[in-house]
């Protein structure tokens, strides 16, 4: 664990939170504010948070403003760990009142962001120490589980193992690559792969040797899988939270090449006005 990687994981989750709230706010009175089916059992934090006795209606759109304020902060600077537990609140219930339209990303996300309330980019102290480092291998470990969840719950179906679950997906035009349906063994062989890559990356993730590879695997796996099935906001949340493994020498390139990125656009548009 190091600061660079705390930081570039830390500003990856608030940049997709700050896309999360803005592209959600056009569909915001359907997904929020009156939501189509608001959560049921199970979901603790949206329950304890409807108990309290303020207006219903805080926890849309206001909700939500909020939620891209502390977000936008966390991209300049780490947020103290009050403000990472309300992040984690606001999200959850934001989620919980749109879980028709959430993916396997946002749950990522709503369990990521409470392990990120102990995390922090400069612990002093022994027990803040012991905190951040527990936070920092929680989400680790949170990563790897999704995976291997996702792996197994596909196992436990038929459809991932005769090969026909990519067709089922390419049949409905709204997710899937229509052209897939033509071709049924191509479907199959990416059905395959992706059920070794899912139960590959837990293990690959762990081992320094394979690390490097199996991050830029799985990067590549979800940036292309989110353009192909139209999944963009699960795809992000994936990468986002894939940072949490990167070095420090990773981590501060990253920064680096983002820099220079904004540095040039600057220039450009600078140039662009005169």
């Amino acid at each position: 664990m190091n600061p660079a990687t705390v930081r570039l994981f830390q500003r990856a989750v608030h940049l997709w939170l700050v896309g999360y709230v803005l592209t959600a706010l056009p569909e915001a009175e359907r997904v929020w504010i009156d939501p189509v089916s608001p959560a049921g059992h199970g979901a603790w934090i949206p329950h304890l948070v409807a108990a309290v006795p303020v207006p219903d209606g805080w926890v849309g759109l206001p909700a939500a403003l909020l939620l891209l304020a502390l977000s936008a902060f966390g991209l300049w600077r780490e947020p103290p760990r009050w403000m990472a537990l309300l992040i984690a609140v606001l999200f959850t219930v934001l989620v919980h009142r749109s879980w028709l339209v959430a993916t396997g990303g946002h749950w990522l996300m709503t369990n990521v962001l409470l392990w990120m309330v102990a995390l922090r980019a400069y612990p002093s102290g022994r027990s803040e120490q012991w905190w951040s480092w527990l936070g920092f291998h929680a989400i680790r470990l949170q990563l790897c589980l999704a995976y291997g969840m996702s792996a197994l719950n596909k196992l436990a179906g038929g459809s991932w193992l005769d090969g026909t679950a990519l067709l089922r997906v390419a049949g409905d035009g709204t997710y899937g690559p229509t052209m897939l349906a033509q071709h049924p063994l191509v479907a199959a062989l990416l059905g395959f792969g992706v059920l070794v890559l899912l139960l590959a990356l837990p293990v690959a993730l762990w081992v320094p040797a394979l690390r490097r590879p199996a991050l830029i695997t799985a990067l590549v796996f979800h940036l292309v899988s989110g353009v192909w099935f139209h999944i963009p906001d699960m795809a992000l949340a994936f990468a986002a939270v894939l940072m949490v493994w990167t070095s420090s020498v990773e981590a501060e390139v990253v920064a680096w090449l983002v820099k220079s990125l904004m540095i040039r656009r600057k220039r450009a548009r600078d140039g662009h006005i005169e």
